[in-house]
């Protein structure tokens, strides 16, 4: 009997860089990507969040609290999307392991995560 897929929602825990990159990583693996045809949230508003994000956590190098207010409402804003879309494709993944966005998504543990963001800034830079 096969392991059903589960979801890890651990990506809240993650330090700035680590959500961005799994942001970017996820609208890769589900723009376009057929098993997952009729997400909770479209690549557009999650790439707009991803942006959004970026453009206020790049505003925190200055420092002050506002900057970090921002970015800490944009990194919300970002998470809300990514739960969304985690519990989407657990439900429609169809314990497929091996799919790109459930491999993304699916990085639970500290070493496995590491592993992952290994691969996925290795897959970005081709």
């Amino acid at each position: 009997m096969s392991q059903k897929v589960h979801i890890s929602l651990g990506f809240k825990r993650y330090n700035d860089q680590q959500l961005a990159t799994l942001a970017a990583s996820v609208i890769k693996g589900m723009t376009g990507n057929k098993a997952f045809s009729n997400p909770p949230a479209d690549s557009a508003a999650v790439q707009t969040a991803l942006d959004d994000y970026n453009a206020a956590l790049a505003a925190t190098v200055q420092g002050g609290t506002t900057a970090t207010a921002t970015k800490n409402n944009k990194r919300e804003v970002l998470m809300e999307l990514l739960d969304k879309l985690a519990h989407y494709v657990q439900t429609h993944c169809g314990n497929d392991r091996e799919g790109p966005v459930v491999q993304r998504l699916s990085c639970n543990s500290s070493a496995h995560r590491q592993h992952c963001f290994r691969e996925t800034r290795d897959r970005q830079r081709r």
